[in-house]
């Protein structure tokens, strides 16, 4: 896998899955509905629903999208659709919908034990402090590393932590939102797994269990020399095989 251009995306729920992020979240009840025109923000093409939801992630005054897969066609709202549909159905099919679910961050205190959460607001939010998903503790470190460096470096981290291990398109996507939109520093980061065997089943290194849920890019893993795993965000978080020696940066996770 080659280091190409880094480019800032915001991860979504995808259409073909329906696991939500930090920004986005898929609702179905609203595909193919129409809205007020007033509640229009812009209309724009966009290559994919992923990058639909990244322009409005980044605009303040949207709260939804709607975006046609076939016509590509990308529409902003200024909010959320129980508020702005008049319930009937679009003249085409095709349009599925997201809107901005969350609007704070949970941040890991700086004291040793993860005992209490406080909210920061996303405009004030930290990539040096730990953040909170789903029963876990993550810390993002930009610094280019190799795998083996890398995990040191989590295990050094006061609680100790391991390199992340992805159990879900959930967290997948939450690590890609992290990674690439929240810190914009990773194109591509490690997780801890070694793919010995150039095929898709591997075992967690922390965990010990083999890994149920995996999102490979199509003709990966591709290399039988190539060992490591790593999650690409050019690739809606897409997983690589690379080699261990390459310098990548590293978000650690710590359990609950």
């Amino acid at each position: 896998m080659e280091w190409t251009t880094y480019l800032f995306l915001v991860i979504i729920s995808v259409v073909r899955g329906e696991f939500t992020s930090n920004f986005m979240v898929r609702n179905s009840s609203y595909d193919n509905k129409a809205f007020l025109a007033s509640k229009l923000i812009s209309t724009s093409h966009y290559r994919s629903v992923f990058d639909c939801a990244a322009d409005c992630a980044k605009n303040h005054e949207c709260k939804s999208t709607t975006f046609n897969a076939d016509t590509h066609i990308c529409q902003l709202l200024s909010a959320h659709k129980e508020a702005i549909s008049n319930t009937t159905t679009k003249k085409t099919t095709g349009w599925v919908y997201f809107e901005k679910l969350i609007t704070t961050y949970d941040v890991m205190p700086t004291t040793s034990t993860p005992t209490a959460v406080v909210t920061v607001s996303p405009s004030s939010f930290n990539c040096s402090q730990w953040h909170y998903f789903n029963g876990h503790w993550y810390f993002m470190d930009s610094t280019p590393r190799t795998f083996n460096d890398s995990r040191t470096f989590c295990a050094s981290k006061s609680p100790s932590a391991y390199v992340i291990e992805v159990n879900s398109a959930a967290e997948n996507g939450w690590l890609v939102n992290l990674t690439s939109t929240q810190c914009h520093a990773a194109k591509e980061y490690w997780l801890n797994a070694y793919n010995i065997n150039n095929t898709r089943l591997f075992t967690w290194l922390e965990s010990n269990t083999t890994a149920v849920y995996n999102n490979w890019e199509n003709g990966e893993p591709s290399h039988l020399a190539e060992t490591c795993i790593v999650s690409d965000t050019m690739y809606e978080g897409e997983w690589a095989d690379i080699t261990c020696t390459y310098l990548r940066p590293v978000v650690c996770e710590k359990n609950s």
